[in-house]
């Protein structure tokens, strides 16, 4: 009996080293998953990060050129006021300068006239 009891109880102890064992394999089988899974996770963080990262310096990037854009379209208008008030000025002195044209045709008029009078009175 105490021989049955003996057998008994080592192949009980040989179950419950069995399961032992397979439960460390099934545990180190898992921790590998979780590792693998953690670098996994680990290199999607870093993919994200650049991406985060370039995405902000291609925002950064169009601001810049929208800025410039917008300076370059004030300097744009800017000149393009100054070229319209050269303009501007040059029709007035245009017009003064044909007015001055006029006034001196009249007076060249008026002294041929003069002088025709002039000539048929003598």
């Amino acid at each position: 009996q105490i021989a049955d009891a003996e057998r008994k109880y080592v192949a009980e102890l040989a179950a419950v080293e069995k399961v032992a064992e397979d439960a460390a394999i099934d545990a180190a089988k898992k921790a590998r998953e979780l590792q693998a899974a953690r670098e996994e996770a680990e290199s999607l963080a870093q993919d994200a990060l650049a991406e985060a990262e370039s995405a902000e310096a291609a925002r950064a990037a169009a601001e810049e050129a929208r800025k410039v854009a917008a300076e370059s379209t004030e300097a744009a208008l800017e000149e393009a006021r100054a070229q319209q008030e050269e303009c501007r000025v040059r029709d007035v002195t245009i017009a003064c300068l044909q007015q001055e044209v006029d006034d001196a045709e009249k007076r060249v008029r008026t002294a041929r006239e003069k002088a025709s009078a002039a000539e048929a009175a003598r």
